[in-house]
């Protein structure tokens, strides 16, 4: 090919470097962006050294898993659980002892107080006790016990809101101001309509179940609430409170 002017070389020389630049930045992988759940609570681990580390998942009811970075613009307040978004970029030249990916915080959609607990390990069995002679067995009579009336159940309407786990699970029921604990015997199908119709932390789902309202235990996550609803079915379940706005 041949140029009529200088001029029309360089035209040519710059529409060139133009084009593989353009394919150069087109092959370029953009940053992964995902959604991230980070516990109230941080753990002992062991990187360069011993230090502790936030338990993270990318999954709203998958296991925790250890997380021995940082993630860049993330104000971490232990007693709090978060969802985030992040984004992930390679790192190309990364230190020895260091992770080869940089997460950085791209928005914090929900951050709530959690009451749970941190995991403890199980404590230690106690030694077997040296064998005793077994005690003479005296018959006695029968005693006749007094049935326990059980809970009368029926139909109840409410909200039901959930956080990173069923230790975060509450119920109000329409026009009341206190929220309870609930129990759930719908083997599972509590959870996964909630999953499934509101896609996300904290947010709302009115339902109508039959079961009943009691008093919560004293023990356990149900001790922070002054009752519990015990589930058995679910008749109606939508995302959204308007179902209780009805009243």
């Amino acid at each position: 090919m041949k140029f009529r002017s200088k001029s029309q070389k360089l035209t040519f020389s710059v529409l060139a470097v133009l084009i593989a630049l353009s394919a150069s930045s087109a092959g370029a992988q953009a940053p992964a962006t995902k959604t991230l759940w980070v516990a109230h609570y941080r753990v002992d681990c062991v990187g360069v050294g011993p230090q502790k580390c936030m338990l993270v998942k990318e999954e709203q009811y998958s296991p925790w898993q250890t997380f021995y970075g940082q993630i860049e613009g993330f104000d971490y307040v232990e007693g709090y659980a978060y969802e985030l978004r992040v984004v992930e970029e390679k790192i190309d030249n990364p230190p020895a002892d260091g992770s080869s990916i940089r997460v950085k915080v791209v928005e914090v959609i929900s951050r709530y107080e959690s009451f749970e607990p941190p995991a403890e390990p199980a404590p230690m069995p106690s030694p077997p006790e040296e064998a005793k002679p077994a005690a003479p067995v005296v018959e006695t009579a029968p005693v006749a016990v007094a049935k326990t009336s059980e809970p009368a159940k029926s139909t109840i309407r409410g909200i039901v809101r959930s956080g990173l786990g069923p230790e975060t699970r509450s119920f109000q029921p329409c026009g009341a101001r206190e929220e309870t604990w609930v129990v759930d015997r719908t083997d599972g199908e509590l959870s996964r309509l909630y999953r499934k119709l509101t896609g996300g932390a904290t947010r709302p789902m009115y339902v109508e179940v039959q079961g009943s309202l009691e008093p919560a235990p004293k023990e356990g996550f149900a001790a922070n609430y002054s009752r519990q609803l015990v589930v058995e079915k679910i008749e109606q379940a939508v995302s959204g409170s308007k179902g209780c706005d009805e009243d």
